[in-house]
């Protein structure tokens, strides 16, 4: 409790007051991020597949899948 009404009078001090360190972008400048997230590890799968094969797939996935029955035992 003590760290909310420490967190609550901070605030309140700071209220109405312009902020010390103003970025110099605004959110505006950033509209290009609008692809999606599938969309980017998709491209950086493709981007990496030659240095990161994945061979070891099927052998993490039964080693997870073991665990998981194991944890449920």
């Amino acid at each position: 409790m003590q760290k909310i009404e420490y967190v609550d009078e901070l605030m309140r001090s700071l209220a109405g007051k312009t902020a010390v360190h103003q970025p110099r972008y605004r959110v505006a400048d950033h509209d290009c991020l609008n692809i999606k997230l599938k969309t980017h590890y998709a491209r950086k799968r493709k981007l990496y597949e030659d240095a990161f094969p994945d061979f070891y797939d099927n052998d993490l996935r039964q080693l997870f899948a073991a665990g998981a029955d194991v944890a449920a035992a």
